[in-house]
């Protein structure tokens, strides 16, 4: 699934960058980790580079109503990652103008779902997933310098968002039980 989000918001993200600048093609928006951006690249990458649960939904019952059944089931886990934006071209200008488009692109559409796609975007929408909302994290210098010291890199300019939220689950099937509707007993002491 997370595979499927990054490769949709890259799609997204390419083809808007496209419309504004016809030099920088839909292609030009790569899914890299960190310590694989070569120097010789011209490119703007996606990299998710840290997850985490969202712990305000996380107090649900393991079961759920269906029907006149009870499932038991344990609830699904929602999933925000940070997403870190990085222009990696060799020309500094072009840097600063291709990260400047990313940022008009995410502060225009502060969230995707599967009815705001471009009509030039075939990528399927993710299962599981409702709806992206972007918001942007900043982050201080020593964060950032940790970023890119374990990244193996030296730093280049780049932003990063929470993208929230996707939901993990598997798809199993749930173990039913029949609900207890009513419940009897014999008041009666012998």
């Amino acid at each position: 699934m997370f595979d499927q989000v990054i490769k949709v918001i890259a799609a997204e993200l390419g083809i808007s960058i496209f419309e504004s600048d016809n030099s920088f093609g839909p292609d030009n928006v790569k899914i890299k980790r960190l310590n694989e951006l070569d120097e010789g690249e011209s490119l703007l990458a996606l990299s998710f580079i840290h997850f985490e649960m969202e712990n305000a939904l996380r107090n649900q019952p393991a079961h759920r109503k269906s029907g006149s059944n009870i499932e038991l089931k344990e609830p699904p886990v929602f999933i925000n990652a940070y997403m870190m934006v990085v222009s990696n071209y060799k020309d500094y200008e072009k840097q600063l103008t291709v990260l400047n488009y990313a940022m008009e692109f995410f502060q225009s559409k502060p969230y995707l779902d599967a009815f705001n796609l471009h009509m030039q975007n075939t990528l399927p929408w993710p299962t599981r997933v409702e709806k992206l909302v972007f918001e942007w994290h900043n982050l201080d210098f020593d964060k950032l310098n940790q970023i890119w010291s374990l990244n193996g890199g030296k730093y280049i300019p780049s932003f990063l968002y929470k993208v929230r939220m996707m939901v993990v689950e598997k798809t199993e099937n749930a173990s039913k039980a029949p609900a207890i509707n009513d419940i009897q007993f014999n008041s009666s002491i012998q």
